[in-house]
C-alpha cells in the first residue's frame, strides 16, 4: 500500500527558509541558490529521493513563478494568510509498512511536515538508528529547519560512517546554510566511499564554484564530463562552471560586480561562454545567465564616440579642433594638387593617416571606454 498523493498547500517561503517579507533580490538569490543544490540531487541513484528533487525543483519553478511576480505574489500571500493547513497524521499501516516506508513516501511527495512526523515516530520506534536520522534531516532541511536537519544528518553519518549517502546528506545541508569548509569535508568523504557516483564528484566542484574557484573545480568537472558527456545534470554544472570562469576573467571587479576592459578579456570569456551555450540539456536559467554574459561582451564590443580624457578634461574646443582638424588639412591637400600634385598627394596620405588615427581615438569600443573610465 503507497501513501496517497497529498494535495498539499505549498509554502514557497518555508522551503525557501525566508519570511514573507523578504524583498524581491533575496527570494531570486535564494531561488538560484536552491535550484543549484536540488539540480544535483535529482542525479541520485535513489528513486525515493529523486523524486525528491524532482519535485522539489518544480516547486522552485513555481516559486519563482509566484512570488517574483508582484501581482501574483499579492494573490499568493493573500491565499498564504488564509490557508489553513492541517498535517496529516499518518497511523502504522495494517500490512506491516513502518514509519520509515512512510516517511520515504512523504519526502518523495515534499509533504516534509508529514514526513517529519513520520521520521520522528521512527526514532522512537527504531532506536538510534542512521535511516531515522537521516529521514528526520532531510524532512526538516524540505522544511528550511537547518539548524535541526544539521544535527539529524550528522547523527546518521556518524553512526553509519561508511553510508557515502548520508555523508552527501549532510554536506547538502552544510551547503544550504553557506557552512562551506563542513559541505566540502562531507562532499569528499561520500566521494571516496563511493566513487563510482559522479553527483558526489559533482557536489564538491560546486562548492568551489559557490566560493569563486572555477578553477578548481573545472579539472573535476571535466573529468566527470569525459565519462559521462550525455547526462543532463553533468551539461549544466559543466556549463555553470564555464559561466562562473568567464564571469572571473575580467580583472577589474567592485561590489557592483566586473568590468570588461580589454580586447583579450572578451576572447576569453567568449570561447568559455560558446561552450558553454553549446552544451545541451541547458535548462532555461543557465541559458539566461549565459546569455547575459553574451548581451554584456556584445555591449563591450560596441563602438561609440568617447573623446579621451585628456581631451574632454580641455573641453569642447580643444575636441572640435583635433576633429577639424584632419578635415581642413585633407582640403588643403586637395586644393594644391593643381599646383605641386606630388605636395598634393603626400598632404592628403599624411592628412588621410590622421584622420584615421583621430577616428581611432574618438571612436572606441565600450571595453575601450570602461578602462578610460578607471584612469
Amino acid at each position: 500500500m503507497t501513501v496517497a498523493p497529498t494535495d498539499v498547500f505549498v509554502n514557497y517561503y518555508e522551503i525557501l527558509g525566508l519570511p514573507p517579507t523578504a524583498d524581491v533580490e533575496t527570494i531570486e538569490q535564494k531561488i538560484k541558490e536552491e535550484i543549484r543544490t536540488w539540480r544535483r540531487r535529482t542525479g541520485s541513484p535513489d528513486l525515493s529521493k529523486r523524486q525528491e528533487a524532482e519535485l522539489r525543483m518544480q516547486h522552485l519553478a513555481a516559486a519563482r513563478e509566484n512570488l517574483l511576480d508582484p501581482g501574483k505574489r499579492s494573490a499568493y500571500d493573500r491565499r498564504l494568510s488564509t490557508q489553513q493547513r492541517q498535517s496529516p497524521q499518518p497511523t502504522m499501516q495494517a500490512d506491516g509498512r513502518n514509519w520509515l516506508a512512510l516517511g520515504e513516501e512523504y519526502l518523495a511527495q515534499n509533504d516534509y511536515h508529514s514526513a517529519a512526523y513520520a521520521a520522528r515516530e521512527a526514532t522512537q520506534t527504531e532506536g538510534n538508528s542512521a535511516v531515522a536520522w537521516n529521514l528526520r534531516g532531510r524532512a526538516n532541511a524540505g522544511l528550511g529547519h537547518l539548524n535541526d536537519a544539521l544535527y539529524e544528518t550528522r547523527q546518521a553519518a556518524e553512526i553509519d560512517s561508511k553510508n557515502a549517502q548520508y555523508h552527501f546528506d549532510l554536506g547538502s545541508v552544510c551547503e544550504q546554510m553557506q557552512r562551506w569548509k563542513d559541505a566540502l569535508t562531507a562532499y569528499e568523504a561520500a566521494s571516496r566511499l563511493d566513487p563510482s557516483d559522479f553527483v558526489y564528484r559533482l557536489s564538491v566542484a560546486g562548492v568551489y564554484v559557490q566560493n569563486d574557484l572555477p578553477g578548481k573545480a573545472m579539472p573535476i568537472v571535466e573529468e566527470v564530463y569525459r565519462a559521462h558527456p550525455d547526462e543532463e545534470l553533468v551539461n549544466c554544472v559543466l556549463a555553470e562552471t564555464l559561466a562562473r570562469m568567464a564571469e572571473l576573467v575580467p580583472a577589474h571587479r567592485d561590489d557592483d560586480g566586473y568590468m570588461i576592459t580589454s580586447a583579450e578579456e572578451i576572447v576569453r570569456m567568449e570561447a568559455m561562454v560558446e561552450r558553454a551555450k553549446g552544451l545541451p540539456h541547458l535548462d532555461p536559467e543557465l541559458k539566461s545567465a549565459l546569455n547575459g554574459i553574451t548581451d554584456y561582451i556584445d555591449t563591450c564590443k560596441n563602438v561609440k564616440f568617447s573623446p579621451p580624457p585628456f581631451l574632454a578634461d580641455r573641453g569642447l574646443g580643444a575636441i572640435a579642433a583635433v576633429l577639424l582638424a584632419p578635415i581642413i588639412g585633407i582640403l588643403v591637400a586637395l586644393g594644391s594638387f593643381g599646383e605641386n600634385p606630388g605636395a598634393g598627394f603626400l598632404l592628403l596620405l599624411v592628412f588621410g593617416l590622421v584622420g584615421y588615427g583621430v577616428s581611432k581615438l574618438f571612436w572606441v569600443p565600450q571595453w575601450k571606454r570602461n578602462k578610460r573610465s578607471l584612469s
